[in-house]
């Protein structure tokens, strides 16, 4: 009753002939959580942005947006937002710089992209001393990035 038909604890109480908190405990004893969960589509409109909003934070247009991020959720962190995302906040944190728009960004990832595997292929400056950005970023494996690291020391 709570899953499917997304019924509250006081009408599943009424129905049984239970008070709301013995519901809630018996939920709990069978592992179901007494909590509603929010359908995925609140989980989407929370994160729908203005045209504006997306030429702002991503430097891009809802329907490029759409050609790269696919119909994955913006907040996925394992889709190429949140990748740019993710990489864009650690290379402002390292003061190193960041002059990627998400559609140049991605213009280096795309045809990495199937072959990416968590901590396999990782996007690194060319030359530290100026902000990451196109035509100073590569993507490679972390092995090459390792040999060119202790080639430099």
């Amino acid at each position: 009753m709570r899953k499917r038909q997304r019924r509250s604890l006081r009408e599943i109480a009424e129905s049984v002939g239970l008070s709301k908190e013995r519901v809630r405990q018996v939920l709990i004893e069978l592992g179901v959580s007494p909590r509603p969960r929010s359908p995925k589509s609140n989980r989407k409109n929370r994160l729908q942005l203005t045209e504006e909003q997306l030429r702002q934070r991503y430097g891009c247009t809802l329907e490029e947006l759409g050609r790269i991020q696919g119909n994955r959720l913006m907040e996925d962190r394992a889709s190429p937002v949140g990748l740019y995302r993710m990489q864009r906040n650690r290379s402002l944190w390292l003061k190193r710089g960041w002059a990627f728009t998400l559609p140049t960004w991605w213009a280096l990832w795309e045809a990495h992209w199937p072959n990416r595997v968590r901590g396999h292929l990782v996007m690194a400056p060319l030359n530290t001393a100026q902000p990451i950005g196109p035509g100073n970023a590569q993507v490679i494996t972390r092995s090459e990035l390792m040999k060119q690291w202790h080639k430099r020391k």
